[in-house]
């Protein structure tokens, strides 16, 4: 199955019939992507220019060429593998997933629709990573006593366990020290965008929290560690997230960056690009990507600065001024909302152990959905093989750029 949202089934529809005629349609061109097998991906579809492959598990041979196939079709944007899942058993342990990662089996547990952490995550909890969260534009003393904040706060307070007395006192201290950071919109803006330094155990106290909340209203959402680098991880944690072998495989894959991503849904990243290829696995739950190519995004984005009265920035960078309102909820709009531009706009539904590449230069917006309050989690890496041709695209960015300063 290529794409499974409401959105994505006005863009395609989903039946094997019509698979079959887009398929022959666009036979031809499949067939001159994949010259060294004569039989087409399970799923492709233009946008434009460019192609956006989906290949089913059979097809992993594919995907493990994925370097000779983006080098020679500087068209392809993006290529899908799906995990293996037993549709009988519909268990996690029934999962093959795309690219063997220890952390799919070992970090995780699921229970009755609940994601959790296993205690393999437990004696790492002092650990220290970066945090993400949306809060109320007020200090803790005003925060309303009935919020998830508030009371999750109340809830730290109440816990016999140290650590969870420390985590209380640099929640709340970060919530303060976000207030006092001037911000063009303080005075109209009901919340505020926070990133701070904490442990890991925060994350941990904030699931377990959620967990025993009698409705979903209750519970603690949006706070995300973000952009984790896994070099930073302790060693144990590190020897279950390897380099998939895809970009090491030919011995030329430089390697940029890496990074976790643990949220409590819904968590949301507004419309952005990456300098790098990007190959991303998804550990537990669901995310959702919006992809654009290079100039159909670049006008989006210039459109969302201009109405607002911006400067355009940075736009290779997960920067925090996107994520502060109004641009928050600007690009929120533009990305997701009822006027979305259909014809522009790919998206790609990710479930646990599926596996996608992202070719550098493509804009996107990616939320993670399911339970409110519910675990998130994702893993990513950014490189570049030597010897790509990336011109194209490249070429595609400075056009943007070109448009940008008319």
């Amino acid at each position: 199955m290529l794409v499974s949202s409401p959105f994505s089934r006005r863009l395609v529809a989903n039946t094997g019939d019509v698979s079959q005629k887009v398929l022959r349609l666009i036979g031809p061109c499949i067939r001159r992507n994949f010259a060294s097998d004569s039989s087409p991906p399970s799923g492709t579809i233009s946008r434009g220019k460019y192609r956006f492959l989906d290949l089913l598990p059979r097809e992993q041979e594919k995907w493990m060429t994925l370097r000779d196939l983006t080098s020679h079709n500087s068209k392809i944007a993006v290529v899908v593998i799906r995990a293996n899942r037993n549709k009988k058993q519909q268990k996690a342990s029934s999962t093959q997933p795309a690219i063997a990662l220890p952390a799919l089996s070992k970090w995780f547990t699921s229970s009755s629709g609940w994601i959790d952490f296993s205690a393999t995550l437990e004696p790492h909890s002092e650990c220290m990573v970066p945090y993400e969260l949306l809060v109320p534009a007020t200090v803790v003393e005003e925060l309303p006593q009935d919020s998830p904040l508030a009371t999750f706060l109340q809830w730290l307070a109440k816990q016999e366990q140290p650590l969870y007395q420390q985590l209380k006192d640099s929640l709340e201290y970060n919530i303060n020290l976000g207030r006092l950071v001037p911000k063009a919109d303080t005075e109209t803006s009901k919340t505020r965008f926070i990133r701070f330094e904490a442990p890991l155990g925060l994350l941990l106290a904030a699931l377990k929290f959620n967990k025993h909340q009698p409705s979903t209203t209750g519970r603690l959402n949006n706070l995300y560690v973000a952009q984790a680098r896994i070099e930073f991880l302790p060693h144990e944690l590190q020897s279950d997230l390897p380099v998939p072998e895809v970009i090491t495989s030919n011995g030329d894959g430089d390697l940029y960056a890496s990074s976790v991503w643990f949220g409590l849904q819904p968590t949301y990243t507004p419309l952005h690009r990456d300098p790098n290829d990007n190959i991303f696995v998804q550990l537990c739950g669901t995310k959702v990507f919006r992809i654009m190519a290079p100039l159909a995004g670049g006008r989006m984005f210039n459109k969302v600065c201009t109405d607002l009265g911006r400067e355009t920035g940075n736009s290779r960078l997960r920067g925090i001024e996107m994520m502060e309102e109004p641009e928050r909820t600007a690009f929120f709009e533009a990305v997701w909302g009822k006027q979305a531009p259909v014809t522009s706009i790919h998206e790609v539904v990710l479930h646990p152990g599926d596996a996608m590449y992202l070719r550098t230069g493509f804009w996107h917006s990616v939320r993670a959905v399911g339970k409110e309050g519910n675990l998130n989690a994702s893993v990513n890496w950014w490189f570049r093989w030597r010897n790509i041709n990336h011109s194209k695209v490249e070429e595609d960015g400075k056009n943007f750029k070109s448009q940008r300063h008319k």
